[in-house]
């Protein structure tokens, strides 16, 4: 089940593709609405905006520690 924060996010940025399945062969955006099979091109500031909690100029840590950096 999708949040309405999730949901939010992703209607805001007219769902955007940022995951890909290799197993399913598809492609989504982060609610699920927006679908399509074979690897679409993602979008990587809106992938950006999800995985990661560093500065965009800063080094990434974000797949090291379990915190967001800063907190």
């Amino acid at each position: 089940m999708t949040t309405l924060a999730t949901k939010t996010w992703c209607e805001e940025r007219h769902h955007p593709y940022v995951t890909y399945n290799p197993l399913l062969e598809r492609s989504y955006c982060r609610c699920g609405q927006r679908q399509e099979a074979g690897e679409q091109p993602m979008n990587w500031q809106a992938k950006r905006e999800i995985h990661h909690h560093c500065e965009p100029d800063g080094p990434c840590a974000c797949y090291v520690c379990s915190k967001p950096v800063g907190s």
